[in-house]
């Protein structure tokens, strides 16, 4: 009954459990149904299919000058580039001295000051220690 804290605390402490669990159960339900179908197995209302990937930017001057183009601002154009603040100080961090990966990482963000600001809060539920 989600109703009754002490419910609550205990599917709260499983929902790690059950979904790590439901990924993995995914995962070879999804596994063991492909190899049969590559085999040649019928499974009754599915079939094996492939669409097309995700379309990615390979050269991005011509396809910010075509956006220009069809009328997009250089405003319009910076507000569409989304920087993967993880990824650049993941890149920084490959260049950091030995050991002084985190400190490298640190520095950076402190260097560039009120350029990197926190979004909005995030409420989330967290076991108390």
């Amino acid at each position: 009954d989600m109703a009754k804290p002490m419910d609550l605390k205990k599917a709260l402490e499983l929902r790690p459990v059950a979904k790590k669990w439901l990924e993995e159960w995914d995962k070879a339900v999804t596994e063991a149904a492909k190899a049969q179908l590559e085999q040649g197995f019928e499974i009754p209302g599915f079939s094996l299919k492939t669409r097309q990937g995700r379309p990615e930017v390979v050269d991005l001057e011509t396809v910010k000058q075509t956006a220009l183009a069809r009328g997009l601002t250089e405003e319009d154009w910076d507000k569409c580039m989304q920087v993967s603040l993880t990824k650049v100080e993941n890149m920084i961090k490959d260049y950091a001295p030995p050991r002084q990966k985190s400190k490298y990482a640190k520095e950076f963000r402190d260097e560039c000051g009120s350029a990197i600001q926190s979004g909005e809060p995030i409420e989330y539920i967290a076991k108390q220690r």
